[in-house]
Order: C-alpha cells, then sequence, then structure tokens
C-alpha cells in the first residue's frame, strides 16, 4: 500500500450470490492510493489508503462505481 494520511475502511453488504474480488479484483494500486478487498458470503470489506483526500474521494467513487457494476450484471443470475 502507499504511505498512507488518509485512509477508511468500508463495509458493503452483498446483493448478489457472486464473488465480487473475482469480478473486480482484490488489489487496486495507483500513484496514489492503494485498495484491498476481502469478501465473506454477506460482505464486501474495502480497506482505502491514499496520499491525499482526492484521491481518497476518486478511490471510493472508482469501489462504489465497481460495487454496482457487479451488482446489475449479477442481478439476472
Amino acid at each position: 500500500m502507499v504511505a498512507k494520511i488518509f485512509s477508511t475502511t468500508i463495509k458493503i453488504p452483498k446483493k448478489v450470490k457472486i464473488s465480487y474480488i473475482d469480478a473486480m479484483g482484490d488489489r487496486k494500486e495507483h500513484k496514489r492510493s492503494g485498495v484491498k478487498m476481502s469478501e465473506t458470503k454477506n460482505e464486501l470489506t474495502v480497506v482505502i489508503e491514499t496520499k491525499d483526500v482526492t484521491a481518497l474521494r476518486a478511490s471510493m467513487n472508482a469501489v462504489f462505481r465497481d460495487v454496482q457494476v457487479v451488482e446489475n450484471a449479477g442481478a439476472g443470475t
């Protein structure tokens, strides 16, 4: 992970019965941020560490967008 200044942990209830991590990947490293994910049967946990608040907001938006795509794609299963 990056040298953190800002960090957050987000717990998201799973709405579809597929692996969110298989669909999204479990770790994403960028120049200003790092994202790690883990999941249980009912919940996705996302840990974001960033160098600045703008990168934190951008990473959160990217995670929420990816979760929405996974849920929309898995809604038919």
